[in-house]
């Protein structure tokens, strides 16, 4: 797995996007149907990437997808980059079912 390094021109200004990962899965998510993951080793954050994803996030816990959560316990939806520092699994939830990448960082 690569270090997250955001691109940057010939001036260090940031430029939009990552640079490309080296340990990438990919998934399609039925809808409704909670997909668990393993963390691999050494993984620190995961790059989520797809075209109009629909995907709700949690990290060791079940991902929900509806309903009001006010305990703080509630699920990410569509974040693009999920810290997983110290996790066994990333949970996702899709409510219409999509692709997805996850490209793992350390």
């Amino acid at each position: 797995m690569k270090n997250i390094r955001f691109m940057c021109d010939s001036a260090r200004m940031p430029l939009p996007g990552l640079n490309r990962g080296n340990k990438i899965d990919n998934l399609t998510l039925a809808a409704g149907v909670e997909s668990v993951v393993s963390v691999p080793d050494g993984a620190k954050s995961v790059v989520l990437g797809g075209k109009n994803i629909d995907v709700w996030v949690n990290v060791d816990a079940t991902a929900t997808a509806s309903g009001d959560v006010a305990d703080g316990t509630g699920s990410t939806y569509n974040d693009y980059i999920v810290d997983v520092s110290g996790a066994d699994e990333l949970n996702l939830i899709s409510e219409t079912g999509c692709r997805i990448s996850l490209d793992w960082r350390k």
